[in-house]
């Protein structure tokens, strides 16, 4: 369907009927309804105000890009606890263990691979998915040299 910024059709109609605000079309979305959207549904539900910089861009992003449950599952994966998409208070604690051993660059990092192993495992499940297999890596790159700014 039509997406626009990484919105969908489907998750305006869902915030606009939230805010009870007159159905658009998402390719007439305006910049303040993107930043609200992508705050409550992505930023917020990612529990990304937890998580230190830069992982908490790692996070938001995939979140965008692949929906929030997703994106902490796979925190959880690069934190080596239970994959549940729920930042619950083992993965919290988990967190908290690389934050104070100063790894936050590393898991990071770690996070990073995991997201790329994750795209090229779309492409082996579905192989009508390599078609977008050069995008999403080149996405992770580039976000990785912003990480790479905040070091």
């Amino acid at each position: 369907g039509a997406t626009k910024k990484g919105i969908t059709q489907r998750t305006l109609d869902a915030w606009l009927a939230s805010t009870q605000a007159p159905a658009q079309d998402v390719r007439e979305i305006t910049p303040e309804q993107v930043e609200a959207i992508y705050f409550k549904n992505y930023w917020v539900a990612s529990n990304c105000p937890t998580i230190p910089e830069p992982l908490d861009l790692c996070v938001f992003d995939l979140a965008v890009n692949a929906g929030p449950r997703r994106a902490i599952k796979l925190l959880q994966q690069a934190l080596t606890v239970t994959m549940d998409g729920i930042l619950g208070s083992d993965s919290i604690r988990a967190l908290q263990v690389d934050i104070e051993a100063g790894k936050v660059d590393t898991l990071t990092s770690h996070y990073l691979d995991l997201r790329k192993a994750f795209y090229q495992g779309l492409v082996n499940k579905n192989p009508s998915q390599a078609v977008f297999l050069k995008g999403w890596l080149a996405r992770v790159d580039a976000l990785m040299k912003e990480c790479n700014k905040h070091v």
